[in-house]
């Protein structure tokens, strides 16, 4: 929890509008991960934030949601799901086959 502390103490003295965590919260018991999703809900009016992580709690705080599926042996399936907040519904956003991108292969967009 201190090493999440001194990265949110960083970011509010000089916010960048970008920021990727990865497994940040793995280590934080669920106390812990409640207060990590509330303090990056604050920061999320200043920055845009790419949690990866498999935390059912952080994932439940998360206005969009991306993720890979294997429903058959060998072949992915990409599912994202917004949260829309007038309606406060979960919304399916159009699925793609893993890899495909509307602007070519993928990593080129």
């Amino acid at each position: 929890m201190a090493a999440v502390a001194l990265l949110f103490a960083i970011y509010r003295v000089k916010p960048s509008p970008f920021c990727v965590l990865d497994e940040l919260d793995a280590p934080l018991d669920d106390a812990n991960v409640v207060r990590f999703t509330e303090m990056l809900q604050q920061f999320t009016r200043f920055s845009q934030f790419l949690v990866i992580t498999h935390n059912k709690r952080t994932i439940a705080a998360a206005q969009s949601i991306y993720g890979v599926t294997m429903q058959e042996k060998g072949v992915s399936q990409l599912v994202s799901m917004r949260f829309n907040q007038h309606t406060e519904k979960a919304e399916a956003m159009a699925a793609e086959p893993a890899g495909a991108s509307p602007s070519g292969p993928a990593g080129t967009g």
